[in-house]
């Protein structure tokens, strides 16, 4: 297991100043040594943990805006940077903003009147080219 105070470039064994090929290099080196199918039985939860470790410090440190905040963090003394590091807005990304579709939804259904709903709408439609063919 890796320390908590340990940095993300110690994780990888890379320098701050790595490059993309660099850090790439490094944890697909790591990534083959520390997967939890590689390791013996008795200490895939180990490898799992550490293999967890490594993926979350190449995810970082690969994506440029990610790897900025990390080593502000860095520099600012954050102490549980190692897996806090967190771009404002990834909760959107991976979720999308879902407050601010439920508020869309509900405006759009306040503004109808009732059975106005899909399901009725297109059954009214069905109802009409059914009517205007015979």
């Amino acid at each position: 297991m890796v320390a908590a105070s340990t940095t993300m470039y110690d994780i990888l064994s890379v320098r701050e100043s790595a490059g993309q090929d660099e850090i790439k290099a490094a944890f697909r080196k790591l990534a083959r040594k520390c997967h939890p199918d590689t390791c013996g039985s008795g200490k895939k939860d180990d490898f799992t943990k550490l293999f967890i470790q490594v993926r979350e410090a190449y995810r970082v440190l690969s994506d440029s805006v990610l790897r900025e905040e990390y080593d502000s963090q860095l520099r600012n003394g954050y102490d549980s940077a190692v897996l806090n590091c967190r771009r404002r807005g990834e909760k959107e990304r991976e979720f999308g903003d879902w407050e601010a579709q439920l508020e869309g939804l509900r405006r759009r259904f306040s503004g109808r009147k009732a059975g106005s709903s899909w399901g009725s709408r297109m059954r009214a439609t069905a109802v009409a080219r059914a009517s205007s063919t015979a």
